[in-house]
């Protein structure tokens, strides 16, 4: 039986977890320091999104500005990255929805979501396939959404309407619509319970 497909954001839709949060709060100056990054350095952020930087360049940087030891900064990124936090109730839906669907976890990410993150959670036997943009070089709203058109390619899907697009991107959701597909803005994590309970209750019993 064909499916179609859910795809799944992860940061700010699965997860809201982040680099370095154990240590973030507990050190003001390095807080600081991870804040200004994320803040300003927007090229240096989208190089490591798209695979062009590896994390042990960003954890130099960081070590570099604010004096911390780059071994236990690396210690502690690693750490972190391999503790993200995923609802379990999501889980438990998205491996019902797996009957139906396809679902496909498409995320833009750094390369240490692939390295560590999804080993770590087993995150390839939660969904049915990883998208990550470090891997594939472009984030999903590039090249006119070729991460959902290459995809609708590859499990031969021709009408888009039946699939659905969870993401707390705005721009992302507005791309998904216009290639046909269905989008559920994130803005909580009560909306991705919800949303991933409506998918299943109203459409569980599709042919």
């Amino acid at each position: 039986m064909k499916k179609d497909i859910v795809f799944i954001d992860w940061h700010n839709t699965l997860s809201w977890s982040k680099y370095w949060e154990s240590l973030l709060g507990k050190n003001t100056d390095f807080t600081k320091v991870v804040d200004d990054f994320f803040a300003f350095e927007k090229e240096m952020e989208a190089e490591w999104m798209l695979g062009k930087l590896k994390s042990e360049d960003i954890v130099k940087l960081i070590s570099n500005r604010s004096g911390l030891s780059e071994d236990l900064l690396w210690q502690t990124f690693v750490s972190d990255c391999q503790k993200m936090h995923i609802d379990p109730e999501a889980v438990s839906l998205i491996k019902k929805l797996k009957d139906k669907y396809n679902v496909v976890l498409v995320t833009g990410n750094m390369d240490c979501f692939s390295r560590f993150t999804v080993p770590a959670l087993e995150l390839d036997k939660v969904f049915d396939r990883i998208i990550n943009s470090a891997d594939v070089g472009y984030l999903k709203t590039d090249h006119d959404g070729k991460t959902f058109t290459d995809c609708f390619k590859q499990y031969n899907i021709s009408d888009v309407s039946k699939s659905y697009l969870l993401d707390d991107s705005e721009k992302t959701c507005v791309l998904f619509s216009k290639l046909g597909g269905k989008s559920l803005q994130v803005n909580s994590k009560e909306d991705t319970i919800g949303h991933l309970s409506f998918i299943l209750k109203n459409n569980y019993n599709l042919n």
